[in-house]
């Protein structure tokens, strides 16, 4: 196998609710929305990070096993950030913290906090 990308699909259970947490909360940009009207498909940026969104209730179609599993599964998105004082001072009221800003034993600036579908965003600097 050789492999040329990676990208992470995050399964959501409101797309709207996760497009307007994403851009408004997070600054990302819907590069791509399919179908236009009321999508169950995503593509969203921010700079260089991007996730492919889609709904629960339509990969549940193509792959039902899926159906047991809970949101927001067992990993996080660790995503490297500038600024993190300032973003960490907005963000603080406006999301879940599950870490408060702090200091790593390998010499980072770290928090973390769940989006709108119980995911954990974990943000370096």
């Amino acid at each position: 196998m050789e492999a040329s990308n990676i990208t992470t699909e995050l399964l959501v259970e409101d797309m709207k609710k996760t497009l307007d947490f994403y851009k408004d909360v997070l600054d990302f940009e819907v590069k791509m929305s399919f179908p236009e009207e009321d999508p169950f498909f995503a593509i969203i940026r921010n700079n260089k990070a991007e996730l492919m969104l889609y709904t629960r209730e339509k990969f549940l179609q193509d792959i039902p096993d899926f159906a047991k599993e809970k949101m927001g599964g067992t990993f996080a998105l660790y995503i490297r950030v500038k600024d993190i004082v300032e973003l960490f001072d907005d963000l603080k009221n406006k999301v879940k913290i599950i870490q408060e800003l702090y200091s790593t034993s390998y010499g980072k600036l770290e928090f973390s906090f769940y989006d709108c579908n119980g995911y954990v965003l974990m943000l370096h600097e």
